[in-house]
């Protein structure tokens, strides 16, 4: 026997005033326990085992305003499975639509190893093109139609060559994840200013603001780690320990002139997303450099190994995993959920954005 919770959507009992008389009062209070309860339910974990039916289906009904239907299952303490319906609109005799429904499979496959939450938590999508009859009667899928090569994806419609990156930017969406791009081709018909100005921005490598970037930031992440030397003081001495090491230690990876451009990348990422396996410091004088300077004798000047992670391997921010795994939570994601409602806004000729302050953060993500 499966065991499923439905989340509510869309509580409407009418409006209060203060004319507002008591049978009126008894309803307005009813209606706020039962909100309370729904969010309290929103917002508990998944038991293992059990499975989760996320209906928003309309923009409006969704607290992040992107439309949202899917079911989580949680398959054990760090896994979670998504089963997501989509609908590829099909011609007769176009072979267009198998094609891309196989690449849909293999792009969320890579992606696999890419979704996590800050504490591992791995989240898989498992989109559903041939739903069960169990399945049919809980949502139908997303209809998609299949455009041509000059077209611009977005999540009601793929360009027939529609790569990995944008797959999974347009998968996200399905699962309620908000646009964090600067809008740079549409245009408001009333202004012929660029829609969506109250957008709030993502960080570049933000799969929601640069899908391609995002995934060029995580790329051959699985296997890539290496050692790196930072040298406190001159370069040109760090390179010539690094010589010295790389007779010494095998295993050693030494940095180059060019590979140090890599290493500076790296220490330029916010701290956060730096994924330091191992660090250890040491004296220049233990690894007995040929004719040291004065201070590198000196025991307390020390040169620090790292064993990092060129990239972090995730393409998910802590709020996009919040939104998804907790949907409709106001205490988990009342930050994103703020934000994220701007993504679409379009203010009236004369009208001005109000961004909350805690969607100015470089954080808001977080």
């Amino acid at each position: 026997m499966h065991k499923y919770i439905f989340l509510l959507v869309g509580l409407s009992l009418g409006s209060t005033n203060a004319a507002c008389d008591p049978i009126c009062q008894t309803l307005t209070s009813a209606k706020q326990k039962l909100e309370s309860w729904v969010d309290d339910l929103q917002c508990h974990e998944l038991p293992v085992g059990y499975k989760r039916v996320v209906y928003y289906p309309t923009d409006e009904l969704s607290p992040t305003g992107v439309s949202a239907k899917y079911l989580l299952t949680r398959k054990n303490k760090d896994l979670y499975e998504i089963e997501l319906p989509l609908k590829l609109n099909k011609k007769a005799g176009d072979q267009s639509v198998t094609t891309i429904e196989q690449r849909i499979k293999l792009c969320l496959s890579i992606s696999d190893s890419l979704l996590k939450g800050p504490d591992g938590t791995k989240i898989k999508i498992k989109p559903i093109f041939e739903p069960s009859s169990t399945f049919r009667h809980l949502m139908l899928g997303r209809e998609i139609d299949i455009k041509g090569e000059d077209f611009r994806s977005h999540s009601l419609a793929y360009n027939e060559n529609i790569d990995c990156p944008t797959i999974i930017h347009e998968v996200l969406h399905d699962l309620g994840l908000a646009d964090e791009y600067q809008e740079s081709t549409v245009k408001n018909k009333k202004t012929g200013d660029l829609k969506y100005p109250c957008r709030v921005l993502g960080p570049e490598n933000s799969v929601m603001n640069d899908q391609r970037e995002a995934m060029r930031f995580v790329s051959g992440t699985k296997t890539s780690v290496v050692t790196a030397l930072v040298c406190e003081k001159v370069a040109k001495r760090c390179w010539e320990f690094n010589e010295v090491l790389d007779g010494k230690i095998p295993e050693f990876t030494n940095y180059t002139p060019k590979e140090f451009e890599e290493l500076f990348k790296y220490l330029a990422l916010q701290k956060r997303k730096r994924q330091i396996k191992e660090m250890e410091k040491f004296p220049y004088s233990e690894k007995a450099l040929k004719d040291p300077l004065p201070w590198e004798s000196d025991p307390q000047m020390q040169i620090s190994k790292m064993v990092f992670k060129e990239i972090p391997a995730n393409i998910l921010e802590p709020a996009h995993v919040r939104a998804i795994l907790f949907p409709g939570c106001k205490k988990k994601n009342a930050v994103y959920y703020k934000c994220a409602k701007l993504a679409y806004a379009d203010p009236e000729p004369g009208q001005q954005c109000y961004i909350p302050p805690e969607c100015q953060s470089e954080n808001w993500l977080n």
